[in-house]
């Protein structure tokens, strides 16, 4: 699974829960199902139960459990994981690069860089 793919779905679950949300919903739709589904009065699809079965579990909720999930799976495809294994066989798993830069800068008598050079991390938009 790659980032594009994923990003995808997020823009679609997006579209989709904005789209519904949007949607009002008529006496029609409503005299569908049974009233006990029902925890307070439907104003959107959103709000519809998403079975005609006895459940009081919504589309809605269904959609934006849905669109956590995605973004979980964004989240977490997203890390850059890297592994570093040193010279004495120790593994180091960095997931931030902050991490391994801090990892880095203790390596050896000068660090990653040169005696007299010097790094530092921007933050927001500087």
């Amino acid at each position: 699974m790659n980032r594009d793919y994923i990003a995808n779905m997020i823009f679609n679950i997006n579209d989709v829960v904005e789209t519904i949300q949007g949607h009002s919903i008529n006496d029609d739709i409503i005299k569908e199902y049974d009233q006990s589904q029902f925890d307070k009065e439907p104003k959107t699809l959103m709000d519809i139960p998403k079975d005609r079965e006895g459940s009081a579990i919504t589309i809605g909720e269904c959609l934006l459990d849905l669109q956590t999930h995605i973004n979980e799976l964004h989240n977490y495809f997203s890390k850059e994981v890297v592994e570093i294994t040193d010279d004495n066989g120790q593994v180091h798993v960095f997931d931030t690069f902050r991490d391994l830069i801090e990892y880095a800068d203790t390596c050896g008598v000068m660090g990653w860089l040169p005696d007299g050079y010097t790094w530092r991390f921007r933050e927001g938009d500087e």
